[in-house]
């Protein structure tokens, strides 16, 4: 935790609150920033009939961000059980009952779950949330869990929790805190609500998971290496792919450059790709040999026929 710890208590201490927020301020750890409010509704704000708006002191987004992972952290040993007695409940109903009835069932415990986020209007909001813009499509409803989630990270992060956590006073943050305070309890409930939709989306496929999935997280991580591959399928499929290996490593990496050079998948770039592979999966490559030379009975060409196989599918989504 970056900002866990990183005021001295005793120091702050001595200030009165205008000189803790001038302090907060100047240091780069609190912003005044303008908010507009939405109570009203969706449709208000795109008919640009903003309700209120007003400037707040609100702590910056990376610390927002830090302060939420250490609750995460923090509270994880209440969160974790709440997400085991929903899965409990779901595996008691669903027991041998053929799948077609599974699902059945379980759809109706995604969608009470889910219920519990739908509370800010934002109901048939497709987000995407690059440059901060919302679109407004069909519904899709780990989106719409994600700008709750964003939503809740901001009211969480209050003066007073952000400066407990800055002074590094990780005890305040305990049980007895959790049973007093509503912010707190509505964020390990709803917490464990994301794991357990996360992991009955996972078994039953209701719908792709671009926010909290392996998928999202490959997405964002796309991002850095879109000078070299032609899609994020492509980099989630070779990420995939390396991840698997587990034997001839270095050889097998030859073949799938190869392939992917062969399919026009990626960037003819060694040098990129050998970064890519050293950030990404700790692996070093000292050079990467052309293989135009050989017959197509060597191992290294069996290899490139058979990936080329394997990755054909997404010479079409390019």
């Amino acid at each position: 935790m970056e900002y866990l710890g990183c005021i001295k208590k005793s120091d702050f201490d001595k200030l009165n609150n205008k000189e803790k927020d001038t302090f907060l301020l100047k240091n780069g750890f609190f912003s005044n920033q303008e908010l507009i409010s939405l109570d009203h509704g969706v449709e208000h704000f795109m008919n640009n009939e903003l309700v209120s708006s007003k400037m707040q002191f609100i702590a910056v987004p990376e610390l927002i961000d830090d302060f939420y992972d250490f609750l995460l952290a923090r509270y994880d040993r209440l969160i974790i059980p709440l997400y085991s007695n929903l899965m409990t409940d779901l595996n008691d109903d669903i027991y041998g009952l053929e799948y077609k009835e599974q699902k059945k069932i379980a759809l109706n415990y995604f969608n009470d779950s889910y219920g519990l986020f739908d509370m800010y209007q934002f109901h048939g909001l497709n987000t995407d949330l690059s440059n901060d813009i919302i679109n407004i499509s069909q519904v899709e409803r780990f989106g719409m869990i994600y700008l709750n989630r964003l939503n809740r990270k901001n009211r969480i992060s209050t003066r007073k929790f952000i400066i407990e956590f800055l002074v590094g006073n990780v005890k305040y943050f305990n049980e007895k805190l959790y049973l007093e305070d509503d912010l707190i309890l509505e964020f390990v409930a709803l917490e464990a609500n994301i794991l357990f939709l996360q992991n009955v989306n996972n078994i039953f496929n209701f719908e792709i998971d671009r926010y909290f999935s392996q998928y999202a997280k490959l997405s964002e991580l796309y991002e850095n290496y879109t000078h070299i591959f032609n899609s994020v399928n492509v980099f989630i499929k070779v990420y995939e792919t390396i991840k698997e290996l587990k034997v001839k490593i270095p050889v097998n990496i030859v073949s799938l450059y190869e392939t992917l050079i062969e399919l026009d998948l990626i960037i003819d770039n060694k040098t990129d790709f050998k970064a890519y592979l050293l950030n990404v999966h700790n692996i070093e490559l000292a050079n990467i040999p052309k293989k135009d030379d050989e017959d197509d009975f060597t191992p290294h060409k069996k290899r490139v026929k058979k990936m080329i196989k394997d990755f054909q599918d997404l010479t079409s989504t390019n």
